[in-house]
């Protein structure tokens, strides 16, 4: 019994404290973050994101994002449903790098070296870094 109470508890809490993507879908189901150029032609977000960014970087760094979750005391990821679809996500967000970097490299561009992270948040924002 104390169990099954503690489960509803739980969920109760992550009803409480559900994600803001979740509870907008409407809002955060549209392109929030391209420029109007970007939008445009979309892959000139992507030639801006390997500018920075090389794949295998980027699959260090989803894998760092997984690993924590998965072995870090959070309650989001309690559930092994949960922690399967984590990895499912995972897979498909490299996949998804992938793919990018494959039109990146089909448009008969090879991605640059990364750039400072000065430079590029200054090229991107207008704004210089602090």
């Amino acid at each position: 019994m104390c169990s099954v109470r503690l489960t509803l508890e739980l969920s109760n809490l992550k009803m409480i404290f559900m994600s803001q993507y979740l509870e907008q879908k409407d809002l955060f189901d549209k392109v929030l973050h391209l420029r109007e150029e970007e939008r445009q032609d979309p892959m000139l977000a992507i030639e801006r994101f390997f500018a920075d960014y090389r794949l295998h970087e980027c699959r260090h760094n989803l894998w760092t994002m997984v690993e924590t979750c998965l072995t870090t005391d959070n309650a989001g990821f309690s559930d092994a449903e949960e922690r399967g679809n984590l990895l499912l996500h995972y897979r498909d967000m490299e996949r998804l790098l992938e793919a990018a970097s494959l039109l990146l490299a089909r448009r008969g561009r090879k991605p640059p070296l990364p750039k400072g992270k000065a430079q590029l948040k200054e090229e991107t924002t207008g704004y210089p870094e602090e």
